[in-house]
């Protein structure tokens, strides 16, 4: 039966959303974060995400202990953060240290060139025994990019 679970083909399951996004958190004045590339809007009222990363990562003891995670999208020509952020297994030193944040109502600190972020509240941690954990969060801020400035049309005054 096992063989039969792996060896199911991923094209017909291409549809599903995915994407890179940072997941931080921060606790105790500690913050880490990690890429991942699964997340979803599982409920719409009230918001709920579900997170979904390879259990043992280095963000997720302080997910545990203060409840909330930061995550925003990162786009494909993004170089600072997956290179400011490897998931590289253990890590112990601040990544947030060289990087300009906000920090969100929760403690959460979001890099300031993230324009779009969600913080969430933990409501639920699934351990699955696939070696994957699953976070279920309550969405209690959010901030999106700001529309472009208006730019006023000059004419050139004729005499």
């Amino acid at each position: 039966m096992r063989d039969a679970v792996e060896n199911i083909p991923a094209g017909p399951m291409e549809w599903l959303p995915t994407g890179s996004f940072l997941i931080t958190a921060t606790h105790d004045k500690r913050s880490s974060g990690v890429i991942i590339e699964n997340a979803i809007l599982c409920c719409p009222d009230p918001r709920i995400i579900l997170v979904a990363m390879p259990s043992g990562r280095h963000v997720e003891p302080l997910m545990r202990d203060n409840r909330h995670f930061g995550l925003t999208p990162v786009s494909e020509d993004e170089r600072l953060l997956p290179r400011a952020f490897p998931d590289d297994g253990e890590s112990h030193e601040d990544k947030f240290l060289t990087i300009p944040c906000r920090v969100g109502p929760g403690g959460t600190m979001i890099p300031s060139r993230c324009e779009s972020w969600v913080e969430c509240e933990i409501i639920r941690h699934i351990d699955l025994e696939v070696g994957h954990r699953l976070w279920v969060g309550r969405v209690i801020a959010c901030g999106e990019p700001a529309p472009p400035p208006k730019r006023r049309s000059i004419k050139a005054k004729s005499n």
